[in-house]
């Protein structure tokens, strides 16, 4: 069965409804996406591997994220991919709303951050392994290796720590 996202303009208005292929086809349909970071007691920030069977950036290190289904709400969508991916519920801090404008599509963003520590349960079918970094080491892979994450998480990794800074 084909998943819908709701098609929005530059300022998020709903325009129309579009299939995640013909989303991921025209790059000027612009859609809706979250990110959350989590963040431990400790400070760290939980980053997850993506599978290699993944559609986009297979092997790509991630935050938690998704689309914004037809007709859900940025904080409806952050709920079901927290309790999807990693199998928890914690409250949700808005951080920012983005613009990601890529090769393979076209989001806009809201990123959020909410702290957890687990246990969690992994999604295997989209996650490979999930792993805490302190942000020294995050910010160094950021500037010697940028393309091991997805363009998504790189532009919310950026802005978290400028918003925490």
């Amino acid at each position: 069965m084909a998943e819908y996202f709701d098609v929005v303009d530059e300022r998020d208005n709903v325009v129309g409804k579009a299939t995640r292929e013909q989303c991921h086809s025209d790059n000027k349909l612009i859609h809706r996406d979250i990110h959350i970071i989590i963040v431990s007691a400790r400070g760290k920030i939980l980053l997850e591997k993506r599978t290699m069977s993944r559609d986009l950036y297979p092997g790509k290190w991630g935050d938690v994220g998704g689309h914004v289904r037809a007709g859900e709400t940025y904080e409806e969508a952050a709920k079901r991919e927290l309790k999807e991916e990693l199998g928890i519920k914690a409250p949700l801090e808005f951080l920012a709303d983005m613009k990601k404008r890529v090769r393979e599509e076209s989001e806009n963003i809201r990123l959020f951050s909410c702290a957890s520590n687990g246990p969690f349960s992994i999604n295997e079918e989209e996650v490979e392994y999930a792993k805490f970094f302190d942000a020294e080491e995050i910010n160094r892979m950021i500037r010697n290796n940028p393309g091991t994450f997805t363009p998504g998480t790189l532009l919310c990794l950026r802005k978290f720590f400028e918003v925490k800074e």
